[in-house]
């Protein structure tokens, strides 16, 4: 992937560190939002709508070869997923969820519920698919917005080969991608790295190929969906 963020130094940085500050602050619970309330979902949508700003201001991203939301993409995409590979990415993902949580209870390491689901009060599923729709968008606009800032500013900084400096935005992102699930997964490290991590790393490496935010929202959150539909439905 080319990328060329046509922005300062200071303002890649700036908004690396306000995504990164608005996340942490939505997830640690430090706002302490009343869960019988709407106020989270709310701060949610508030906090899409503060990155849209960020992506559409902050980082200038309008390359054509991206295509990314609400930027200025004129040309179609040719990277973008069929739906068949779509399907395959999320079997993978399924397979690979499924195989790592075998191996970690294989060696004994304490494989932890999702307390975002298992605090699920509804007798249902169609809320929580509701509610997960800006959550997943969230997440990917911050990852992958960490991802190509991160990249940006190795390159620059220490004037990288793009591949390499994809490398160290990827490593880096899904680190932070992993460490702002440390609430739902009440920091059980190793769950955290190799099953979050790895799943993000698939995710991350998906949207490099196919160079589409939606390709990769849209893999997030039939994969979130499946394992929450199967957490809630089966005893």
């Amino acid at each position: 992937m080319d990328f060329d963020l046509k922005v300062s130094d200071q303002r890649l940085l700036a908004s690396g560190l306000g995504i990164i500050a608005i996340a942490g602050v939505s997830v640690s619970g430090i706002l302490n939002f009343p869960q019988a309330s709407n106020l989270g979902l709310y701060a949610t949508f508030a906090l899409f709508a503060l990155l849209i700003i960020i992506w559409r201001r902050g980082l200038g991203l309008t390359a054509d070869d991206l295509q990314l939301p609400f930027t200025d993409a004129r040309h179609a995409n040719p990277h973008r997923l069929r739906w068949w590979q779509a399907v395959l990415v999320i079997i993978g993902m399924l397979a690979y969820g499924i195989l790592s949580v075998v191996i970690l209870k294989g060696l004994q390491i304490p494989v932890m519920a999702n307390q975002v689901v298992a605090n699920n009060t509804h007798s249902h599923v169609i809320m929580p698919l509701f509610a997960m729709l800006p959550q997943v968008g969230i997440e990917e606009m911050v990852t992958l917005s960490l991802l190509l800032i991160i990249a940006s500013l190795s390159k620059r900084w220490w004037h990288l080969h793009r591949r390499n400096a994809l490398g160290i935005g990827l490593v880096i992102s899904t680190i932070i991608f992993v460490l702002l699930h440390f609430q739902a997964y009440q920091w059980h490290l190793a769950q955290m790295f190799i099953v979050i991590g790895g799943s993000r790393v698939i995710l991350s490496g998906l949207f490099l190929n196919s160079h589409s935010v939606s390709d990769v929202f849209v893999c997030h959150y039939i994969y979130d969906a499946l394992l929450l539909t199967i957490t809630l439905l089966v005893p």
